[in-house]
């Protein structure tokens, strides 16, 4: 089975603060586009690097960075 998990990173330290898992791609791109939402309501520019992945700076300290993004994971039964 193939699941999608939204990371939210920070950009400094690499430490993921948060991990969310979704069964279907598309749910897991809508969840990321609330994020983003969030981080602009917080203050962050958000740039978007690919369709899956961006980045959220803060508009007061630039050297307050987080990562989001999807990665792919494939469970395997045994």
């Amino acid at each position: 089975m193939i699941s999608y998990v939204v990371v939210i990173q920070d950009d400094e330290g690499g430490v993921r603060l948060k991990e969310v898992k979704f069964e279907d791609r598309n749910a897991a791109l809508d969840y990321m586009k609330k994020v983003e939402v969030v981080f602009q309501r917080k203050g962050y520019v958000v740039e978007w690097d690919e369709e899956d992945r961006f980045t959220a700076v803060s508009s007061k300290n630039p050297l307050l960075r987080f990562n989001v993004f999807i990665i792919q994971v494939i469970d395997v039964e045994r």
